[in-house]
């Protein structure tokens, strides 16, 4: 193993335009720490979206949508970047944009029933507590998000 991380590390110092990172993995109590804010964005978000005038609840909607969807865009959430942390695929290289949209689809369907009125929040709510929980739990049991799994990536350490 490590006569590949020693290729890896040259690779990375003589081709930086490949994008191999050979930083290390993030710890769980960053990764749970980046988690925590992200959810406070969501959540912040869906709660202006309870704003009953309709044209100022659909963009917030809107917004809460895209959050979801892009927010690993540039390889780092908000949280991320607080924490010096970053999106990979498995291997290390940089992530191509499908997996960073990949590994958020799961908080969009959440975020776009809220459109509907009341029920529709409610609705909203209950599916982000159960699909944060399980995420949650997934971090705090082996320190990646089942979406990193479905996307194969992982986070690191900026270096």
């Amino acid at each position: 193993m490590g006569d590949q991380d020693s290729l890896m590390r040259k690779m990375a110092e003589e081709h930086p335009e490949m994008g191999i990172s050979v930083a290390p993995e993030a710890t769980r109590l960053q990764r749970i720490s980046a988690f925590f804010i992200d959810a406070l964005i969501m959540f912040f978000i869906s709660a202006l979206g309870l704003i009953l005038i309709p044209g100022v609840r659909i963009l917030f909607v809107a917004l809460g949508a895209f959050y979801a969807l892009f927010r690993d865009y540039k390889g780092a959430s908000v949280g991320k970047l607080i924490f010096g942390l970053r999106v990979v695929d498995v291997s290390g290289m940089k992530a191509n944009k499908g997996q960073l949209i990949k590994r958020n689809l799961i908080f969009l369907l959440s975020a776009l029933l809220a459109v509907f009125p009341l029920l529709g929040f409610i609705a909203d709510l209950i599916i982000d507590v159960i699909v944060y929980f399980l995420e949650l739990a997934a971090l705090l049991a082996t320190g990646k998000r089942f979406s990193d799994r479905f996307a194969k990536t992982k986070v690191v350490k900026k270096v």
